[in-house]
């Protein structure tokens, strides 16, 4: 394959278009060699590598900030590091910290895609118009309704796991005012931050380079791997391809994901405290 047939070529790395030749990449500065690259158009602005590596990145980022609070809990109070959902209620402190990382999800990326001047809309952030936006929500709002059985194995599986026995009493005012602000910070910032890291970066680019079976199958194994525990790293992956099934089928707008992945989780939360 002659190079002289393509007048556009691109870093097989980062897949910024080079005008001409050159040894290393101008943005990434990862060494070219241009007898392998064959010069094709990328299906995406990045390549799966550099999705890998910011998904690592962003990853372990995340869980060094939850690390202290973590080992806190296990040394101070003997609870589970795998078994922190019961808690989120009654430690203001441990839900602020979540909050705030859970926001790494958006930064990291967001930079990542700041830096190679891509638009928003290659991660998903669009509304196709007033109408649109709105059956997106709704019909996420129904897919995340839709998955109540995955809701009680969760919640059943976290009930077992701190001890089971006598279900909790139900929450007073004091943990009724923090189940709000659970949910408020749920449909805010934790299934916002989530979808699109892993529905608008990761699986955006996977399709675009493994094609959408294998797009989506990939992004719901990493959703369910992040997880750490098997049990729930199983449940997680389901929902993974159920939100990723709604992310392509949806023009790959993250409106329905979002709130799918919202009322997931609050009926997870809502479960836990009202059921077990």
């Amino acid at each position: 394959m002659s190079e002289r047939q393509y007048s556009t070529r691109f870093c097989p790395y980062c897949c910024t278009e080079i005008s001409a030749p050159t040894r290393y990449c101008e943005t990434c500065g990862a060494e070219i060699n241009w007898s392998i690259s064959d010069f094709q158009t990328p299906p995406y602005p990045w390549s799966p590598k550099s999705t890998y590596i910011v998904t690592v990145l962003t990853y372990s980022i995340f869980v060094l900030i939850l690390i202290p609070i973590m080992v806190y809990y296990l040394v101070f109070f003997g609870i589970p590091i795998l078994f922190l959902g019961n808690i989120l209620l009654t430690d203001p402190l441990f839900f602020t910290l979540l909050l705030l990382s859970e926001l790494i999800f958006i930064l990291i990326p967001l930079a990542y895609v700041t830096r190679l001047k891509v638009g928003q809309d290659k991660v998903g952030v669009k509304t196709g118009g007033p109408v649109t936006l709105t059956k997106d929500i709704l019909l996420g709002l129904a897919v995340g309704m839709a998955m109540v059985p995955f809701v009680f194995l969760l919640a059943l599986y976290e009930f077992l796991g701190s001890g089971g026995g006598i279900p909790s009493p139900l929450p007073g005012p004091d943990e009724i005012f923090w189940l709000v602000i659970t949910f408020i910070g749920i449909i805010l910032i934790v299934a916002p931050a989530e979808e699109y890291f892993f529905r608008g970066f990761i699986q955006n680019s996977l399709d675009a380079h493994y094609g959408n079976i294998g797009g989506l199958l990939v992004t719901s194994i990493i959703f369910g791997i992040i997880h750490a525990n098997p049990f729930i790293g199983i449940i997680q992956t389901m929902l993974g391809l159920i939100l990723g099934l709604l992310f392509q089928r949806r023009g790959r707008r993250l409106a329905g994901p979002i709130a799918a992945h919202a009322i997931y989780n609050v009926l997870v939360i809502f479960v836990q405290t009202f059921f077990f």
